[in-house]
């Protein structure tokens, strides 16, 4: 799901599965968004743990306990401010389209995205995870499938534009 699909607004109240209310929305950019917490410092969260939103309320898919297992790095959010700051360069955008539309699946795009801003895992590890757990490895890598699937969406309208 984009971050376009949910209904929610700078200032929206952020509350957890189990209902606690953790802060509001600070920021917004791409796939993710900036909780403004009280009394704590300030985090990211991906739009994938977004169970439900409407213009004021944001309910998560995870209890308190577990927020800190969503956050998002501070390296990917910079990484997210460089790229809508400069899309996509063609070559990139045919590569990772050709193996979405023509490949098994997105995964090869996705994996090589993760490796690229997150030190913390190796080919193989995610490899294994996509296997053994397809459906954790898309809750917590979500917004990248969803990114790979746009730029493959970007690709076959450029190309119906120009043929």
């Amino acid at each position: 799901m984009s971050m376009d699909s949910y209904d929610f607004t700078v200032g929206a109240r952020v509350l957890t599965a189990d209902g606690q209310d953790v802060g509001a929305v600070k920021e917004i950019l791409g796939y993710y968004f900036k909780v403004d917490a009280p009394m704590a410092p300030d985090y990211w969260l991906p739009a994938s743990l977004i169970r439900s939103s409407d213009q004021s309320v944001i309910t998560l898919g995870a209890d308190r306990e577990a927020l800190g297992g969503y956050e998002v790095e501070p390296s990917v959010i910079e990484d997210e401010r460089v790229s809508e700051a400069a899309p996509p360069d063609e070559q990139t955008m045919a590569i990772e389209a050709a193996v979405i539309v023509w490949g098994a699946d997105e995964w090869p795009v996705v994996r090589r995205r993760i490796l690229e801003h997150d030190a913390r895992y190796n080919e193989a590890e995610l490899d294994r995870m996509q296997a053994e757990e397809p459906e954790e490895t898309h809750r917590r890598f979500g917004h990248l499938f969803e990114d790979a699937n746009r730029s493959a969406e970007r690709l076959a309208r450029t190309i119906e534009e120009n043929t």
